[in-house]
């Protein structure tokens, strides 16, 4: 009763976390560091409901009780930018709802910044309908407590009497405004919060009919409630998406930020390939040289002893799996996935990114030359028709077919890796600025998996 109620193995399983995934090279005093600095984890909440129920009042006793930063209306739109916040304005003058698209452009660079990222969030308000929720959701806004507060008209008009407003209309006429708004947002809040406090434990609605003092000792209850954690810890990620979209750049990025193994099936493969020592250099070069695919064993083996050197660490793994096949293998050889990350964009604007891409990396060898030159002659490689070694640069065309043929092979397959990594899959908007994409990697890898909302039923 005593470890659970003081959560004591959710605080030891967050330190053997931390310890092992960043690697301190004092472990005791990172360890007496991590208890004073976490001894009460980051709070995310979402605090909803319509007008007169608190929940700005609400979400200020908060965020002043657990010392997290308060993301409300007010905040949103100082950091917002000035198209943007015109927009939201817009909306807001014409009492409607913004679209999810567009409730979220407002939330993620405050949700996603720093300080929220260390210190967690009260973000009062949002998400404003089933929607907007999805949305959220989706795109790695997740909560781990959701407070709805519910208010009666009747309760409401008269808060709105005995408040004082700075209107010049009547105050009668003013409390009727208020109540034909509240109806309008019950009706389109209401009906779908209760839908998903339904469908998701880590959901209370709290009657704000009730004394104002009632209602946070509820919310701060509920708050306080935090869930144990028994499953053990390892980062183990995935960068899935087809050619052009940075996966391998922005793997190399996490890997440095988490002190994790980045392992990259391509360049373990050409390493192979150029090493007449390793045990696979013949085996690769024999299908390289006839253009063949590699058989998912041999690919599997040689990952396979990579990924077992990062058992303590953990690792982010870019271009593989590419089939079902091939995640079955890694799944069977102890290294499943703990996050799963698909990265989306257009193929011309991919096609562009892998086209350009090749380039730089020719225009980067030839400033290198001696470098190549020197270390050509110690591996013995083989030159090309001008006496480079790995200096040749493909055609436009060529550079088209080569990324044709492999996001062929991405789209043939996504729809499968999909339903196999469906549980810890995460979508990345890979067209976002590169911080922005950094951001949302940073955020997911330090917050839980988001629960899925249920789809709709249909009407038969």
């Amino acid at each position: 009763m005593y470890a659970d109620d003081k959560d004591i193995f959710g605080l030891l399983t967050g330190a053997l976390k931390d310890v092992v995934a960043f690697r301190p090279d004092d472990p005791l005093l990172y360890l007496i560091q991590y208890f004073r600095r976490n001894c009460q984890p980051a709070l995310r909440a979402c605090v909803i409901g319509p007008s007169l129920s608190g929940r700005h009042s609400i979400s200020r006793k908060l965020s002043e009780a657990f010392g997290v930063p308060l993301v409300d209306d007010h905040r949103l739109l100082n950091e917002a930018d000035p198209q943007l916040r015109n927009m939201v304005k817009t909306f807001h003058q014409k009492h409607k709802l913004l679209s999810p698209q567009l409730a979220f452009s407002l939330v993620r660079p405050v949700i996603f910044g720093e300080e929220c990222i260390a210190k967690g969030w009260i973000l009062c308000g949002y998400p404003q309908s089933r929607a907007q929720d999805a949305y959220f959701r989706k795109n790695g806004i997740n909560a781990q407590k959701t407070i709805i507060l519910t208010i009666t008209p009747e309760a409401a008009k008269q808060r709105c009497l005995k408040t004082e407003h700075r209107s010049t209309c009547d105050p009668s006429e003013h409390a009727q405004m208020m109540t034909r708004e509240l109806l309008y947002e019950m009706d389109m809040i209401g009906k779908s919060c209760a839908q998903l406090a339904q469908e998701d434990p880590a959901c209370a609605v709290l009657d704000a009919n009730r004394e104002f003092d009632q209602v946070l000792s509820d919310a701060r209850h509920f708050c306080s409630i935090r869930p144990i954690e028994h499953r053990p810890y390892m980062h183990r990620v995935l960068f899935l998406g087809r050619p052009g979209t940075g996966k391998k750049k922005m793997a190399k990025y996490l890997a440095d930020h988490f002190r994790l193994s980045h392992i990259s099936s391509g360049s373990l493969l050409m390493r192979a390939a150029s090493d007449p020592e390793h045990e696979y250099c013949r085996e690769i070069n024999m299908y390289l040289n006839r253009g063949h695919q590699m058989p998912d064993e041999l690919v599997s083996n040689l990952l396979c002893k990579a990924l077992k050197d990062t058992e303590l660490q953990g690792f982010v793994l870019s271009g593989f799996p590419c089939t079902q096949r091939q995640a079955e293998i890694l799944d069977q050889s102890g290294f499943r996935p703990s996050k799963v990350f698909f990265f989306n964009t257009p193929v011309d604007v991919a096609r562009e990114h892998f086209i350009n891409r090749e380039k730089e990396h020719h225009d980067k060898a030839l400033s290198l030359r001696d470098f190549y030159e020197d270390e050509g002659a110690r591996l013995g490689l083989q030159t090309d028709e001008y006496g480079n070694y790995g200096l040749g640069y493909q055609s436009q065309e060529v550079q088209r077919d080569m990324f044709g043929e492999q996001n062929n092979l991405f789209e043939d397959n996504e729809q499968s890796l999909r339903e196999f990594y469906g549980n810890v899959e995460y979508e990345i908007d890979a067209t976002l600025p590169e911080n922005d994409v950094f951001g949302l990697l940073k955020y997911h890898l330090v917050h839980p998996q988001p629960l899925r909302p249920q789809e709709p039923q249909r009407s038969r």
